[in-house]
């Protein structure tokens, strides 16, 4: 009673300046309050346009090609608002991280590209290649006059001196894509979907599209990268075509700087039939971040990704369908009629190794 009572006399006694250090500490939330919108609002000063950076490749192997047939780093800008936009008013700039010398980029630590008066619609996704064309031509493909760093750097979207979109990015992997998020941050995928939205619908469109890129016979049926412990790594190829093919017109290469890595074997692929190499065979290790890559001619026939697939699963195609599949039990030399999906979980603990023979 007595402590209950004295309590109460405290407060009573006190009650002037607790009232006044309530008020005070209101008072000093209005402001801070008021600064941070006010911090806000500069930030974003003439950055109610809406368009942002969407998704970037910086090492192309085996994702979306140009009408010329190469591949090309690729930026995407999608209008998240609910007007059209011009995209004349905005410059992208590129810049490479420091202490680092890098075969798709120049010297130059920064590099800039005036973008074309073309319009963006609401929710429309807008793909520029990074390829050093400079091809600003509002009615054709775009292409801006620097490559990205792969080994990681910063991509702005400015508008005048305002920055409206930027990405910092650090070394990506071959085709693998920084990709914005429904809640506005970014991560790597492994699910490129240049020109379309970021979900499983747009994944599916570039599926599609990727699928009437691939125009020649011989095709990457599947791709066993990642074996368990003594495991084996091995390429699966078939002929897709309605004639017989001479595997050594082709090349099998992970660089794009050495498009002949291995040359086939003259062996007569009739069309249907598989043909399966080993890592011992082509004299480099499948896998180790790389993609694979068919060339004949110097042309791209086909390509798949070897780093998505986790330890002891496959990549591959299904007949009658578009795009890359996982399979949890690879399938070597033969029709992949396995259960597929568009994604799989890893197996056990994936301490995935790349196996060389």
């Amino acid at each position: 009673m007595e402590k209950k009572f004295l309590f109460n006399c405290l407060i009573f006694k006190k009650n002037g300046l607790f009232t006044s250090l309530k008020n005070q500490m209101w008072s000093n939330f209005v402001i801070l309050g008021a600064l941070l919108l006010l911090s806000a609002a500069c930030n974003n000063a003439n950055n109610d346009s809406g368009v942002v950076i969407n998704e970037i490749m910086a090492s192309n192997h085996s994702s979306i090609m140009a009408q010329d047939g190469e591949l090309y780093d690729w930026i995407e800008l999608k209008n998240i608002s609910n007007k059209p936009e011009s995209l004349d008013k905005f410059t992208l700039v590129v810049e490479k991280i420091d202490n680092y010398s890098n075969d798709n980029q120049d010297d130059a630590t920064q590099k800039s590209w005036q973008l074309p008066a073309v319009e963006i619609k609401p929710g429309e996704c807008i793909l520029i290649f990074a390829s050093k064309k400079d091809n600003s031509d509002s009615k054709g493909e775009l292409h801006a006059d620097f490559k990205l760093p792969s080994k990681g750097g910063k991509l702005m979207l400015k508008q005048g001196e305002n920055v409206v979109s930027e990405v910092s990015f650090g070394e990506l992997e071959d085709d693998q894509c920084y990709t914005r998020l429904d809640d506005g941050s970014y991560g790597t995928f492994y699910e490129p979907t240049p020109g379309f939205d970021n979900n499983e619908e747009g994944y599916e469109k570039y599926c599609s599209l990727i699928e009437k890129q691939r125009t020649g016979a011989l095709r990457i049926w599947e791709l066993h990268s990642k074996g368990h412990i003594n495991g084996e790594a091995w390429i699966e190829f078939k002929n897709v075509g309605d004639s017989a093919i001479n595997l050594q017109d082709y090349c099998l290469t992970t660089s794009k700087k050495e498009l002949d890595q291995w040359r086939f074997p003259q062996v007569q692929l009739q069309p249907g039939e598989f043909y399966v190499v080993n890592s011992k065979e082509v004299g480099f290790v499948i896998g180790k971040n790389k993609s694979i890559s068919i060339y004949k001619d110097g042309k791209l026939v086909d390509a798949m990704c070897a780093s998505a697939a986790p330890k002891g699963c496959s990549a591959g195609r299904v007949q009658g369908k578009d795009g890359i599949f996982y399979f949890n039990s690879p399938t070597k030399g033969a029709e992949n009629t396995t259960p597929a999906t568009r994604k799989v979980q890893a197996k056990d603990n994936d301490e995935s190794e790349d196996y060389d023979e």
